[in-house]
C-alpha cells in the first residue's frame, strides 16, 4: 500500500544506475534509452569502473551524474556504490550494452504493489540490427531466446541484474551488494534477499535488448560468468569437461538440428577456448 502511494504521488520514484566499463560504443544509446521511459527517472548515474575509453566523457557530454572508481574494482564495488549515491526509492539499473523499452521501468513498478516485493526482471535478446553466427549463438544457448517462458509474471529464485528494477530499502536491508566480489554479485545478493523473506518477480514481458557486438574471446567469457556461481570454485579441467559435455550434447546438437554448422562450430571451439584463457589469461576472468 505504501509503495503504490508514493507512485500517485508525484514524486521521483527511480534513480536510474549504468555501470560501465569501456562501453564507448553503446553507452549514449542506452542513455536515451533510459531518457525515452514513460516514467521518467530523476536521475541516471553512470557507475564507471576506470574506463580507459571515452565512456567518461560520454556520460558527462549526456548530463549523467558520474562517479568513476579510481582503480578497475568489479561488478559487485560498481553496484554498491550506485546504490549508495542513488536517492530514490526504486533503482533501475541497466548494463552498459542494452536497451530497454519505454514502458519498462512503467510495468515494473507495478509489481511493487505486492508485499515484500525486492525485485523485478525480465528477458534478454538480442537486438534485431545484430546479425552474424556469434549473435545466433548468442540468443541461442545464452539468451534462450527460442525457449519458452512463463507469461505471467512469478516469483523465482535468482536475481538477474542485465535490467532489473530493485527497491533500494530491500537491497539496503540485507546490506547491498557484495563490494568484494567481481561477478555473481546479483546471485549473492538475491540469495540474501530470499533469506531475508523478500520476493525476485521476472515478469517476461519487460525486455532488455543487447547491442554488443561480441568477440568469440567476450562471447565465451560472458558464458563462464553467466553459468558461474559465488559459491563455487570453478577449476580449469573439471569446468572444462563440464563444458565439453554441454557443447556436444546440447548446444551442438541443437545448432545441427537447425542446419546452423557455425554455430556448431562454436559450440565445440567454446570449452577449449575457455579452457585456454583459464590457462593462459587468467586476468580476462576478472
Amino acid at each position: 500500500m505504501q509503495r503504490k502511494k508514493e507512485r500517485k504521488s508525484g514524486k521521483p520514484l527511480v534513480s536510474a544506475l549504468i555501470p560501465s566499463f569501456n562501453s564507448e560504443a553503446t553507452l549514449q544509446a542506452v542513455i536515451e534509452s533510459i531518457e525515452n521511459q514513460k516514467t521518467k527517472p530523476s536521475e541516471i548515474i553512470v557507475i564507471d569502473d576506470c574506463s580507459s575509453d571515452q565512456s567518461k566523457e560520454i556520460a558527462v557530454r549526456k548530463g549523467c551524474r558520474l562517479y568513476s572508481l579510481e582503480k578497475n574494482s568489479g561488478r559487485g564495488k560498481v553496484r554498491n556504490k550506485g546504490t549508495t549515491e542513488s536517492k530514490s526509492p526504486f533503482l533501475l539499473f541497466c548494463d552498459s550494452s542494452n536497451l530497454i523499452d519505454p514502458c519498462f521501468s512503467e510495468k515494473a513498478l507495478r509489481h511493487f504493489d505486492g508485499p515484500r516485493v525486492a525485485a523485478v526482471f525480465g528477458r534478454i535478446k538480442n537486438s534485431p540490427s545484430l546479425k552474424g553466427s556469434i549473435c545466433r549463438w548468442r540468443g541461442r544457448h545464452l539468451f534462450k531466446e527460442h525457449e519458452q517462458y512463463k507469461n505471467e509474471p512469478h516469483e523465482v529464485s535468482s536475481l538477474i541484474t542485465y535490467a532489473i528494477m530493485l527497491d533500494r530499502e530491500a537491497v539496503n536491508a540485507v546490506g547491498n551488494f557484495n563490494p568484494d566480489l567481481r561477478k555473481c554479485e546479483d546471485q549473492e545478493l538475491g540469495d540474501r534477499l530470499i533469506k531475508h523473506g523478500y520476493k525476485i518477480i521476472a515478469d517476461n514481458s519487460l525486455c532488455a535488448y543487447s547491442i554488443r557486438k561480441e568477440t568469440i574471446s567476450s562471447l565465451f567469457l560472458r558464458y563462464d560468468r553467466w553459468n558461474s556461481n559465488h559459491k563455487e570454485n570453478h577449476y580449469a579441467i573439471p569446468q572444462f569437461w563440464t563444458n565439453l559435455k554441454c557443447s556436444i550434447l546440447i548446444f551442438a546438437k541443437q545448432d545441427i538440428r537447425r542446419g546452423d554448422l557455425l554455430c556448431a562450430a562454436l559450440s565445440l571451439l567454446m570449452p577449449f577456448w575457455l579452457l585456454w584463457l583459464k590457462t593462459f589469461r587468467k586476468s580476462k576472468f576478472d
